[in-house]
């Protein structure tokens, strides 16, 4: 009976090493996860701050290509050879309205 009490001693205590081992190993992946969480967080605030900053002048972009007429179209296109100004603004706008970045030249424009 002794004996028997003895090994179940012994792997009772075994049982017991192998228990805190994993609790440890859980209590490091639960600090390495919530730190990944935390940066998650920051990165999504920053995100969010970003784009709240960028959309204005989205919008505002997208404003200023509504004024545009077919009268002033016609003019930028008798340009043989624009500046390289009014080529940028033109990729730009043909991106905002189409959302296409193929041919973001003058010759697409």
């Amino acid at each position: 009976k002794k004996a028997a009490t003895e090994v179940l001693i012994g792997q009772v205590t075994k049982a017991s090493a192998h228990a805190e081992e994993e609790k440890e190993k859980a209590n490091q992946e639960e600090e390495r996860t919530t730190k990944l969480a935390e940066n998650a967080v920051k990165l999504q605030e920053q995100s969010d701050r970003e784009l709240g900053e960028a959309l204005p002048a989205m919008e505002a972009a997208k404003e200023a290509v509504n004024c545009l007429d077919k009268s002033s179209i016609s003019e930028l296109k008798t340009l043989g050879k624009p500046p390289e100004e009014c080529t940028t603004v033109c990729a730009a706008c043909g991106f905002l309205l189409k959302n296409e970045k193929k041919q973001l030249n003058w010759k697409g424009s």
